[in-house]
């Protein structure tokens, strides 16, 4: 006998997941194919009749399952391995990411369901279950499944109220609880994600809520509310669009780095240029907030009305505030990923990798800085209120500064240092012959400033040109 689950986009049959002796596979239903609102689910999962083989099924289902300890609490709860994905998805793939439903052939679409109102209160003993087992794992009528490797809670929210989600609706929001050994990181996160916001990048709204404990509460990008309803947007991660698992989303692990993300919104976006520069933005930004953590994971495509755009970011937090923590990129910038190595020029080397303009990178990631320091100042003063978040916001803003001085270190040698060295010595070589520059020399000097690491203002290039078209000048001199 076959085991097979059904996948759902709202009340449409997308598709089945078989199990085999290998892992699954999925396949497309021909209902679905044939829609004319038909789309593919992954970029990794084109539209096709054949099934697709299991590695590539398996990965993008397996990336809507949590991951590490999280994954091993619910496996041991239901009595399964947690290397069975099958069996995940069949105890737990009902409230994904996005906005598949992952349901057992035997059950249909749940009814229209409702909402379970409770208090903060209610929710706290809910995350600090004395049996510490994951969030609402065995409720009846209630099926979880978000991504990730830390425990969330899926809720809908409204005028300051809280709901769990059953049958059919949706949540609105993630609860994220502390990680509890590591200090303060809701604080962290708030913070970090507050000035992403105030420094131009597109993020969801966040808020710290609770009594004795403190929470963290996201608005969801995937869902988009009515007057009457909350609807769900589709959308996958990284990984899942390059048929990656999830415990290879770092690049020391053989996952995707950098180049591969910009590659993949050159190939998929409806804006690729728009998408790009965002990226850029995310980059830098987690240079500058100490975020080493920043994985394929944790970049994500949005499907908006046939559109595919690159969704708003999340997981912004400093992990180099934290001893115990690697202070090595999960991807690197321009082949580098020790923060204390990196300087203006790994920017250079990696925009030029991605078809990004040299100087527009490094007037990025100068103005970025400049935003942050102001942004970050203004934040402080509003987090103040709540001193027992002082030690690590002031960690925070010190990692920023010091990120900004390493950079501004580079970009006063870039000007006065090199350069200048280099127009002294043209200087010489122009001057004490009197006459034009043997071509040989001027190739050699064209070759030289072309390669070179230039990460001076725009007001050096007039020098630069001038003292090139002097050889012509000197013999009339």
């Amino acid at each position: 006998m076959e085991h097979i689950l059904n996948v759902f986009w709202d009340n449409d049959l997308v598709g089945r997941i078989i199990k085999k002796p290998a892992g699954l596979i999925f396949q497309y239903s021909e209902a679905w194919i044939d829609s004319k609102d038909a789309f593919p689910i992954s970029i990794s999962l084109p539209l096709q009749k054949p099934p697709f083989e299991e590695t590539i099924s398996e990965t993008f289902f397996e990336n809507l399952l949590p991951e590490s300890g999280i994954k091993e609490k619910i496996a041991r709860f239901y009595g399964v391995s947690e290397k069975n994905n099958y069996a995940m998805l069949d105890a737990i793939g009902g409230e994904c990411a996005g906005a598949l439903t992952v349901l057992p052939e035997n059950e249909s679409i749940p009814e229209e369901g409702g909402y379970e109102e409770i208090s903060i209160d209610e929710l706290s003993r809910i995350i600090f279950n004395p049996d510490k087992k994951p969030l609402l794992i065995g409720r009846k009528d209630i099926r979880l499944s978000l991504a990730g490797s830390q425990d969330k809670l899926p809720v809908y929210s409204k005028d300051n109220k809280f709901f769990l989600p059953r049958g059919r609706k949706a949540s609105n929001y993630i609860i994220k609880p502390p990680i509890d050994y590591l200090q303060d990181t809701v604080a962290n996160e708030a913070f970090c994600m507050k000035l992403a916001e105030n420094s131009g990048l597109l993020v969801p709204s966040v808020k710290i809520i609770g009594n004795k404990v403190n929470f963290l509460l996201i608005k969801r990008y995937d869902r988009f509310e009515t007057e009457t309803d909350v609807k769900r947007l589709h959308q996958e991660d990284f990984c899942q669009a390059m048929g990656i698992y999830s415990n290879q989303k770092y690049e020391a692990e053989g996952g995707p780095n950098l180049v591969d993300c910009f590659s993949l919104i050159d190939k998929n976006s409806s804006q690729p240029v728009l998408d790009k520069n965002r990226l850029l933005k995310f980059v830098i930004f987690n240079y500058y907030i100490g975020n080493a953590d920043a994985h394929a994971k944790n970049l994500s495509f949005l499907y908006d009305n046939d559109r595919i755009i690159l969704a708003p970011f999340y997981d912004l937090i400093s992990t180099c505030v934290y001893d115990n923590l690697s202070k090595k990129m999960a991807m690197k910038i321009g082949s580098e990923n020790r923060l204390e190595w990196i300087r203006p020029r790994h920017f250079e080397r990696l925009a030029k990798a991605v078809d990004i303009n040299p100087r527009f990178t490094l007037n990025t990631l100068e103005n970025l800085g400049k935003q942050l320091s102001i942004a970050a100042k203004t934040l402080t003063d509003k987090f103040k209120k709540d001193s027992q978040w002082k030690n690590v916001l002031g960690k925070i803003v010190k990692v920023i500064e010091k990120h900004q001085r390493l950079l501004n270190e580079q970009w006063q040698n870039g000007v006065l240092g090199r350069p200048f060295r280099t127009t002294i010595l043209l200087f010489v070589a122009f001057l004490t012959p009197l006459q034009p520059l043997p071509a040989s020399h001027a190739d050699l000097f064209i070759s030289y400033m072309a390669t070179a690491n230039f990460v001076g203002k725009e007001q050096d290039s007039p020098v630069i040109i001038f003292i090139l078209f002097l050889p012509p000048l000197l013999p009339a001199m």
